[in-house]
């Protein structure tokens, strides 16, 4: 029987290696040991034919596996670990890219340089723009292969255009965080919680008479102690966590939409939810794709978030296409590793 290892650190990776593993499940009879982080246990289910491990036990395991299926995260030390420790049993390596920032980050870099013999077989972006952008960066010896978003595939398309905000008493506004306070030696220049104080000056300011109730949706990695610290220095103003609902139903049941550059923005945006990018002290490149690719503007100061919040409330939209789903491809390629049909 194949054995495939599966391993799966962050809650993005959860999202992106899950179809590969159904599809591969449908149509192979394969056994897969299945070492996972627990937000990565919660959203990747029961699958027939497979061992339950913690993420660590990776560094027990005795690699005899045909093919090993990773993700990306930061930092980057296990996977670092099991790339390396697969190549010197000859096990070929599949690293999932799960988003459109920090490319570098993900992998082993010395002295600015990739280091060559702990890089994966091949690494999966979801799209041609995150290929050209990662082989700009070099990552020498490493095949790349846009595979889509099998994830963002399960969002329906918008059905109509946003309708203007501004006729409305209330406004529902999720704020999606991200750890940035966490990853200070990367230097992003803001956190999330400087960026959501920034907001909230700025929708003070707003010249329109139109209250607010803004609803924290925390990062798995994220202490909601402290946001209820937060929250408590800004006793004044209706801020709320919200753990309870999964992501999709938290953007729905919102107005508005903002945050930095996480993924639920993309998944906002293709839901047709008016939503903002707000990285005021931004050091280097704008890690949000859509800025990236001109479908909107990050705002950048206090005044680009009221211009931005006045295009959103006038009913101003963003449309933008899904990446297109080339999953078989990946299929293919693991296929003629595993000498199968």
């Amino acid at each position: 029987m194949i054995k495939i290892a599966v391993l799966s650190n962050s809650p993005g990776s959860a999202n992106t290696i899950l179809p590969i593993v159904n599809l591969l499940n449908e149509r192979l009879t394969i056994h897969f040991d299945l070492f996972l982080c627990p937000v990565s246990k919660k959203k990747i289910p029961k699958i027939n034919n497979s061992t339950l491990f913690s993420i660590s036990e990776v560094y027990i395991a005795s690699f005899d596996y045909d093919l090993i299926v990773t993700g990306t995260s930061y930092p980057p030390t296990t996977e670092i670990f099991t790339w390396k420790k697969a190549k010197r049993f000859s096990v070929p390596t599949i690293a999932m890219i799960d988003q459109w920032l920090n490319y570098l980050e993900r992998f082993e870099v010395s002295n600015q340089q990739l280091v060559e013999e702990s890089l994966p077989d091949l690494i999966t972006t979801i799209d041609n723009f995150g290929k050209s952008e990662m082989k700009a960066l070099g990552f020498p010896g490493v095949k790349i292969l846009s595979v889509g978003s099998p994830y963002l595939d399960t969002i329906p398309n918008a059905n109509s255009a946003n309708k203007a905000l501004n006729k409305k008493n209330k406004l529902e506004i999720l704020f999606v965080s991200e750890p940035r306070s966490l990853e200070n030696e990367l230097n992003h220049g803001y956190d999330e919680f400087s960026i959501l104080e920034h907001f909230i000056i700025a929708i003070n300011e707003q010249p329109h008479s139109i209250d607010f109730n803004i609803k924290i949706k925390p990062h798995p990695r994220n202490s909601k102690e402290s946001f209820k610290n937060f929250i408590q220095k800004h006793n004044n103003q209706n801020i709320s966590i919200e753990d309870k609902l999964s992501p999709r139903e938290s953007i729905s049941n919102s107005d508005i939409v903002i945050g930095m550059s996480s993924m639920m923005l993309v998944e906002s945006v293709l839901m047709g939810k008016p939503t903002m990018s707000i990285q005021i002290g931004l050091n280097g490149i704008d890690p949000f794709i859509l800025s990236r690719m001109k479908v909107m503007n990050t705002a950048l100061s206090r005044d680009e978030i009221l211009l931005n919040l006045n295009l959103i409330l006038e009913g101003f939209s963003v449309k933008w296409e899904k990446p297109k789903n080339n999953i078989e491809s990946l299929y293919s390629w693991i296929t003629s590793k595993l000498n199968t049909n």
